[in-house]
């Protein structure tokens, strides 16, 4: 999908200049897209890229501090996330993950390699996982990833995570130019390969070793604390930490960009950048007291990573459809976007609720995700085709070139 972005997306966002994903929006369809997307996208932020991150980075603190409620450690480390956005900005955002990624990436590979050499072999590594592990095309009725969800769900999460989701594209947005941000992104792509030997497979190994654990979510830090030496425990400690809190700041600052650039500044366009700089710190201290209230519910479901896939399946694929739509069909007028949107993500926020949330009805969520697909590409092709064809010789937007 990075490759899909960097080929076919990333020249429509660079050319039209825009500083945000509603603000594209609004250049191919119209102001009230733009503000639904906007309000959409702090929503999604706060509730899930933030709020997850918070968990889990709680999870682990748990583990040093026993004693401790876990509502401290979600907001010590919303406090701290907080404090180098409001001071630094994008800029402190960018550094410091690269920093903490790079930390994260060694401290992953000596884990691998421990815990590599705990197992003895490849095969001890088959092994270790669980019956038909080792595989990307699971069957059609496994739990997490039915290998049918690849073409109703996987693609086009990966296609709105990458590609449309405000607090991931804004680093891409601020390229010098288009080479620059094709190459990070490609960078992006190629780091996924190691990320399997790094994040995945030392946690594959950690069920064998650790058998005793039941919760997903707690072997990485198993590994942690029962293989590694006490100075590269808290190496690896500090590393999975602040690569959450890279999360959360990324998202912070994201989402204040967000509500200046597309709810304040075009309403309030004398307002002076000092202001503007002004009320986005004091954003980005509402969001992480929301978010920090916010995740302490994470808890109630049956892991992070099936809280965070499950609710993103049901409720962004309208932003899927619109977008997809908009870049590559130029018939599709101002109401399509609105429309999708507005009827669309409520329906998949009340999908979510009752499927996943209240488990009125067990539907795998990569299944309903494929469902949520058609829904709004319906919706989306029946307005596109109400009204008469536009004359694209008209036309000198971006899109239509």
């Amino acid at each position: 999908m990075l490759i899909f972005f960097s080929l076919f997306v990333l020249p429509f966002y660079l050319r039209s200049k825009v500083s945000t994903m509603p603000e594209f929006l609004e250049r191919r369809y119209d102001t009230r897209s733009r503000k639904v997307f906007a309000a959409f996208s702090v929503f999604t932020a706060i509730v899930i890229d933030s709020a997850g991150a918070l968990f889990a980075g709680s999870l682990t603190l748990k583990l040093l501090f026993p004693e401790v409620p876990l509502w401290i450690l979600i907001a010590s480390i919303a406090f701290l996330g907080g404090v180098y956005v409001i001071f630094g900005g994008l800029k402190a955002v960018m550094v410091t993950d690269t920093i903490q990624g790079v930390l994260l990436i060694i401290v992953g590979a000596v884990i691998f390699y421990l815990t590599f050499t705990q197992i003895g072999s490849w095969e001890g590594v088959r092994e270790a996982a669980p019956e038909g592990g080792f595989t990307i095309t699971p069957p059609a009725d496994d739990d997490f990833f039915p290998w049918p969800g690849i073409f109703t769900g996987a693609i086009w999460l990966s296609f709105y995570y990458w590609t449309t989701n405000q607090v991931v594209v804004q680093k891409v947005l601020a390229a010098k130019n288009l080479d620059h941000g094709r190459w990070g992104l490609l960078l992006a792509g190629g780091m996924q390969l190691p990320f399997l030997f790094i994040l995945v497979l030392p946690g594959v190994m950690g069920r064998d070793i650790f058998p005793e654990i039941g919760d997903a979510d707690q072997i990485w830090p198993a590994l942690v604390f029962g293989l590694l030496p006490e100075g590269l425990r808290g190496l690896a400690l500090v590393a999975l930490v602040a690569a959450l809190m890279s999360t959360v700041d990324s998202v912070l600052n994201g989402s204040a960009s967000l509500v200046v650039n597309d709810f304040v500044k075009p309403r309030k366009k004398e307002m002076s950048e000092e202001k503007m700089l002004l009320l986005s710190r004091v954003l980005v201290g509402i969001f992480m007291v929301l978010a920090a209230i916010w995740a302490p519910i994470i808890g109630s479901f049956g892991g992070i990573v099936e809280y965070f896939q499950s609710f993103v399946g049901y409720i962004t694929m309208p932003v899927a459809v619109v977008f997809l739509g908009g870049l590559f069909w130029a018939r599709p007028p101002r109401h399509a976007a609105f429309w999708t949107l507005s009827i669309g993500i409520p329906i998949g926020i009340a999908c979510f609720t009752a499927f996943e949330a209240l488990e009125l009805i067990d539907l795998q969520f990569l299944y309903g995700t494929g469902l949520m697909l058609l829904m709004n590409l319906a919706i989306f092709v029946t307005i596109t085709f109400r009204p008469e064809a536009p004359d694209l010789k008209k036309g000198e937007d971006v899109w239509s070139r």
